[in-house]
């Protein structure tokens, strides 16, 4: 269980560990919270998700392990100057 605390040390929030991570409930879950999907291309939500693969992505997002994503079918990956910078070390 992940214990959230506010700065005077009240409890605001508890997160319950499964499977290895803490999971938040998703909006599904609960009508209390209202999120949006956000719309972007593969490429984006590479740089954003910290350089995983596009196919980690596409997986992630279409299990719904990675949930207010949702990913353009047109984009196609590009180069990753990072990433080949990284991979040569």
């Amino acid at each position: 269980m992940c214990t959230i605390k506010n700065p005077k040390g009240r409890t605001i929030a508890t997160i319950p560990h499964s499977k290895g991570l803490y999971r938040l409930l998703t909006s599904k879950e609960t009508k209390s919270a209202h999120a949006a999907a956000i719309k972007m291309n593969i490429n984006e939500a590479h740089r954003k998700l910290g350089h995983i693969s596009s196919a980690a992505i596409k997986h992630a997002v279409s299990k719904g392990f990675i949930m207010g994503i949702e990913l353009d079918d047109s984009s196609k990956p590009e180069f990753c100057e990072p990433c080949a910078k990284a991979k040569s070390a």
